[in-house]
């Protein structure tokens, strides 16, 4: 949220895909070494909740992380919801 209010929307996704990708990948067994894709994967098969969200964070990650384009701020708000929705989902379980 503070990149995003900074102005960084791309940090902002980068840092929220980072910080999702830590909290499910302490509660379910995954790869560390897995491109963004293959850890969306193994996510979705091991049944979270929340997988339609993982899949937008994981779209808007890869656009602001490697693709050199703008993520909008609106777009980079959404997308930081969907982080704290996959978030609140992990620690309720």
């Amino acid at each position: 949220a503070t990149a995003l209010s900074s102005g960084r929307p791309n940090d902002a996704v980068v840092t929220a895909y980072g910080g999702v990708r830590e909290a499910l990948a302490a509660r379910i067994d995954v790869d560390p070494s897995a491109t963004h894709w293959e850890f969306h994967r193994q996510c979705v098969d091991r049944g979270i909740d929340g997988a339609e969200s993982l899949e937008s964070l994981t779209t808007g990650y890869e656009k602001a992380a490697y693709s050199g384009l703008a993520v909008s701020d609106d777009d980079a708000e959404a997308l930081l919801e969907s982080a704290r929705s996959l978030l609140d989902a992990t620690e309720a379980r």
